[in-house]
């Protein structure tokens, strides 16, 4: 089956690299989930993070979804699943990150 895909596709791993870029500008923009950040004013610190991290988890699981998609039945499926690992890794750690971010800023 040599028209089977051996790599994901350049699409599922620019979704799989969006949530990272935007879990780093969620720890940049809350100064390191500081008690008072003085670096940004209040929305840019409390509710921006918040939709940043709802947009990673949406992208992750976009991204699970095209690599599970992709995935040849025959053949290497190690790049796929290591894909597929680091998302499902991405979305937990989103979650546990707007929890941590609700609790701080809105509890």
């Amino acid at each position: 089956m040599s028209w089977e895909k051996k790599f994901p596709g350049l699409l599922t791993l620019a979704l799989m690299v969006v949530p990272v870029l935007m879990i780093i500008a969620t720890f940049i923009l809350t100064d390191y989930f500081s008690v008072n950040p003085t670096t940004y004013p209040p929305p840019f610190n409390s509710i921006v993070p918040l939709i940043l991290l709802v947009i990673a988890i949406i992208s992750a699981a976009v991204s699970y979804t095209t690599a599970k998609d992709e995935e040849p039945e025959w053949g290497p499926q190690l790049p796929f699943k290591i894909v597929e690992g680091i998302d499902i890794a991405i979305i937990v750690l989103s979650v546990m990150l707007i929890v941590l971010l609700i609790t701080i800023y809105f509890i």
